[in-house]
């Protein structure tokens, strides 16, 4: 847009004097050939008064040349007979280059008798012009910044508003995949996120462990110091759970006190390595107010599953729900391994447990 607007404003600039020069020497050549054959029929005239001395009648043809309505453009003057003889001369001015010929016969009883030769200057077109060719220049100059101007800024004007929307758009589809209380990623963006991580692990052949914690005696918490502190301690964990994983691995609040992570392209024993860490890293944080918990702590308890051939995204976030009911079941501040129908605790399996059901109310309600 800008660039079409400097074009513009040179166009301008160059085509309209431009143009004002050619209008103007062509009004000029047709008013001399205009003028050149109004003086030939003067002669003319001359010739009816002294039929066989017209050609030597040089007082009458000064008369002639001294009528002339545009001297002071006039070079010079000449007339010839028919046979191309010069008769009469008058030389205003010496001036050999820049010169424009206007030659218009003399005619009288239909037979020409002879030739009317007049000179004039394109210099004087240009400098009588100049005033007029500099004031278009600016003109055109002027206007080329005016259009410049309104291009620019219409093309900024333009381009804040598609940031600003753009902005805007980021932010809308960050608040429709964001938890407002703790700013991961929400349940809605998690159930995505969990089927499009089945989808390459099922067409890669690669590693998936999906985890669910889960805070422990959260209620207790919540009675005791109110919803709004709740609130707070929930944040502060979610802090540390985004400061706890990998950029190719997604954390999000599931929903309540529940907590959800995928990771992609971990084996058993790393992703275990990773939910250890995770829950000894809240443990040993201190939460204000922690001291009404059993303990003085707030501790989590967490499920964790993998990914098998053929399994669904529902399947694994159900493995992963038993699994962490399993380890409230065990006694809280556990990480529960699922793996086919057993369930383990620091590689012990859990016999007591029995039919292990599902920890979470979305799950139950599936």
């Amino acid at each position: 847009m800008l660039v079409l607007a400097v074009i513009v404003g040179i166009i301008i600039s160059v085509a309209v004097p431009a143009t004002y020069c050619i209008l103007m020497l062509r009004e000029r050549m047709q008013d001399s050939k205009l003028h050149g054959e109004l003086l030939a029929d003067s002669v003319v005239l001359a010739i009816q008064d002294n039929e066989e001395l017209w050609r030597y009648d040089i007082p009458r043809f000064m008369d002639i040349g001294n009528r002339w309505r545009n001297q002071e453009h006039i070079v010079s003057m000449r007339v010839y007979d028919d046979n191309r003889q010069l008769l009469f001369e008058k030389i205003n001015r010496a001036e050999s280059f820049a010169l424009f010929t206007t030659r218009a016969p003399i005619v009288f009883n239909a037979s020409i008798e002879g030739y009317l030769e007049i000179q004039e200057s394109y210099l004087d077109l240009l400098v009588n012009s100049g005033i007029t060719l500099f004031f278009f220049s600016l003109l055109g100059f002027l206007l080329g910044r005016v259009i410049y101007r309104i291009v620019a800024s219409a093309e900024r004007i333009t381009r804040e508003a598609v940031d600003e929307l753009t902005v805007s758009q980021k932010r809308l589809q960050k608040m429709a995949v964001t938890d407002a209380k703790t700013q991961l990623y929400n349940a809605t963006y998690l159930f995505s996120a969990v089927k499009d991580a089945v989808e390459l692990a099922r067409s890669t052949d690669g590693f998936l462990k999906l985890a669910i914690l889960d805070l422990d005696y959260f209620k207790k918490y919540n009675d005791f110091h109110g919803h709004v502190a709740g609130d707070t301690i929930l944040a502060e964990l979610a802090d540390l759970l985004r400061q706890s994983v990998r950029p190719s691995e997604i954390v999000g609040r599931f929903g309540g006190e529940e907590f959800l992570v995928i990771m992609p392209n971990l084996d058993d024993t790393a992703a275990l390595s990773l939910v250890q860490r995770m829950r000894t890293m809240i443990a040993e944080h201190v939460f204000p107010g922690a001291e009404v918990l059993p303990g003085g702590h707030l501790t989590v308890s967490i499920g964790l599953a993998s990914y098998y051939p053929g399994m669904s995204s529902t399947e694994l976030m159900n493995q992963a729900d038993r699994a962490l009911y399993a380890a409230k079941e065990a006694g809280r501040n556990q990480v529960c391994v699922v793996s086919g129908r057993d369930f383990f605790i620091n590689g012990i399996k859990l016999v007591s447990v029995g039919n292990i059901a599902f920890a979470s109310k979305t799950f139950r309600e599936m």
